[in-house]
C-alpha cells in the first residue's frame, strides 16, 4: 500500500519502517520463492527508480508514530479469514521435495507388491535403497 501511494513521488527520500526483521530480510535477498515477497519487491521498484527508498527495522511497541496503528491493523488482519493464493503456512522447497520423494517410494513399493508377476524384481527390490538405485542407474548398459 505504501509503495502504491508513493509511486508518483519524484526526488524524495522515503523511509519505510517495519518491525518484522524477517520480512525485511526476505525483501533484501537475491532469490525469493515467496509470491508475497516477490510482489512486494515489484511494488517497491517503481518508487525506488526516482526516489531514495530505505527499509529500516524498528523494534515493535517502541512508541514510533504509526507503529501502534500498524500493529493494531496486523492483529485485526490476523483474526480475519485468510484470502490469497499462497498457503497460510509456507512450506520450504526441501519439505515439499522430501514429502514427494517419500510418497513416490511408498507408491512404487505398493504397486510392486500388488503385482502378481515380477517375482525376481520384487525379491531384488524388497529393501528399497536410493543409493543402490542411483548406482544401478549409473551402470553401463553395454557390458
Amino acid at each position: 500500500m505504501c509503495a502504491l501511494l508513493l509511486s508518483n513521488s519524484v526526488n524524495r527520500s522515503i523511509t519505510i519502517y517495519s518491525d518484522s526483521e524477517a520480512a525485511l530480510k526476505a525483501i533484501l535477498t537475491a532469490k525469493t520463492t515467496s509470491g508475497l515477497v516477490w510482489e512486494t519487491m515489484i511494488k517497491l521498484q517503481s518508487p525506488s527508480i526516482q526516489n531514495r527508498v530505505r527499509l529500516l527495522w524498528n523494534p515493535g511497541h517502541s512508541n514510533i508514530e504509526g507503529n501502534e496503528m500498524a500493529d493494531n491493523l496486523a492483529k485485526q488482519a490476523a483474526t480475519t479469514n485468510f484470502k490469497g493464493p499462497e498457503p497460510v503456512l509456507g512450506l520450504s522447497v526441501t519439505t515439499v521435495w522430501n514429502t514427494v520423494c517419500q510418497w513416490s517410494g511408498q507408491e512404487q513399493n505398493r504397486k510392486l507388491n500388488d503385482t502378481q508377476n515380477c517375482r525376481q524384481a520384487r525379491q531384488f527390490l524388497q529393501n528399497h535403497n536410493i543409493r543402490h538405485a542411483k548406482y544401478a542407474v549409473r551402470l553401463s548398459r553395454k557390458t
